[in-house]
């Protein structure tokens, strides 16, 4: 297949990118992933990726879209809450890159990370982002450890960016004072969803 391909595209994809993609198009045929599975697994352009398949006899696979039982839970919990148009794994928005939970009346999409799969290639990510901005959309970046540890902050972070308040506290309704050490960790692990933070002062 190697040789195939470096027929057609010897001056667009290097060995290195060949190798990458005769092992994981094994993988992706074995597993039942999605073709965007594939084409970031590789770092190949999807529109590329489906060209170099078309050419070389590769069968593309209509294989289910695979959503963890996490992020299917914070796809029904922003329904919970919101009555407009919630899409899941959206991939009209940025240029064949899919959003996890798109929602279009607020232009926000919202990308759900588990750990070890979204953290080969962190770089990803910021590129990602970068295409969200430049199209108009905020896209959140949601960690699993943050949403099965901290569902409450999460949630009320998502509600936050959709204009979505509970309850509004005017600055007039407060006050300026230092915490104690145990304050300041009850009240950074309630509203912070990375908990604790360094610093010199507590106020």
């Amino acid at each position: 297949m190697i040789e195939s391909i470096k027929k057609h595209h010897r001056d667009k994809l290097s060995d290195d990118y060949l190798s990458v993609l005769d092992e994981k198009y094994e993988e992706y045929c074995k597993k039942r992933l999605s073709l965007s599975w594939l084409a970031e697994a590789t770092n190949i352009n999807l529109d590329l990726l489906r060209s170099i398949m078309d050419e070389n006899d590769l069968e593309i696979k209509n294989h289910p879209i695979r959503i963890s039982a996490q992020e299917n839970k914070l796809y029904h919990k922003v329904k919970s809450f919101y009555d407009g148009e919630v899409i899941q794994s959206d991939r009209k928005q940025l240029e064949g890159k899919e959003i996890d939970i798109w929602i279009p009346e607020k232009k926000l999409g919202i990308e759900y990370h588990g750990i070890v799969w979204h953290s080969n290639d962190p770089t990803r990510h910021l590129e990602k982002f970068n295409l969200a901005k430049k199209n108009g959309i905020t896209l959140l970046q949601i960690f699993s450890s943050e949403w099965e540890q901290k569902p409450d902050v999460v949630t009320s972070i998502i509600k936050s960016k959709m204009g979505i308040f509970d309850k509004r506290i005017y600055a007039r309704q407060t006050i300026v004072k230092e915490l104690t050490n145990i304050e300041y960790t009850n009240f950074t692990n309630c509203v912070i969803v990375t908990g604790k933070q360094i610093g010199r002062a507590h106020v």
